[in-house]
């Protein structure tokens, strides 16, 4: 066979599997999720104060971890609670986080923006277990690129998932490094069964009689 007819071939089987790659991916499902969880031990709450407080981020969230010198963030009018908001920027462009639910005792959930074309609902759960609570950090959304969407979206686990492990790691640490002490309000009548609030320990009192 000449090499002019090998070309040709070639040439013909490449157009069959870029039909074929083509025809899969307007079928495929442009849907994804992606989820890691840890086990911290720690009460919700205590660990609520790091992941329901945007000023608290960054001890933990893995995008703010420095690495990007180009990455810089806004905190918005709120920092907390329904409505709370960040906005980033960095090299690879601009994004947004906005709390849409936050209990304490829960966990918060957010939409996330990343340019115009990836948005994604998310969410730091807190479950109880038996040696503490389990976190999950969730993340679902939908690529909205046609044909090659369905493709990113199965790719998405494990091009975020590592991330999510990271961050989750970083947010038992702060947790853990966390002396404050944890005091529970019994009489509340309002909110979650348990409500408590964090507060620095208090410096011992000095003797009697000692200058300060």
């Amino acid at each position: 066979m000449s090499l002019a007819r090998k070309l040709w071939v070639l040439g013909k089987i490449l157009a069959v599997v870029a039909v074929g790659l083509v025809v899969v991916g307007l079928f495929l499902s442009r849907e994804y999720e992606v989820e890691r969880s840890i086990l911290i031990q720690a009460h919700p709450i205590k660990i609520f104060t790091q992941v329901g407080i945007l000023e608290n981020w960054p001890a933990w969230n893995p995008w703010q971890d420095g690495t990007d010198p180009t990455y810089v963030v806004t905190l918005g009018d709120r920092t907390s609670g329904v409505g709370a908001s960040q906005t980033c920027t960095s090299r690879h462009g601009a994004g947004e986080v906005r709390f849409t639910r936050t209990v304490p005792t829960q966990g918060i959930e957010y939409d996330f923006r990343f340019h115009d074309s990836w948005t994604a609902k998310a969410a730091v759960e807190f479950s109880p277990h038996e040696d503490g609570t389990l976190v999950t950090w969730r993340l679902r959304g939908r690529v909205e690129k046609p044909v090659i969407g369905g493709y990113l979206a199965r790719m998405m686990d494990s091009m975020i998932g590592g991330m999510l492990d990271y961050g989750l790691k970083n947010l038992k640490k702060a947790v853990d490094a966390d002396e404050r002490e944890l005091i529970f309000d019994d009489e509340a009548e309002d909110g979650p069964p348990m409500k408590g609030s964090l507060l620095p320990q208090a410096p011992p009192t000095p003797p009697a009689g000692a200058t300060p």
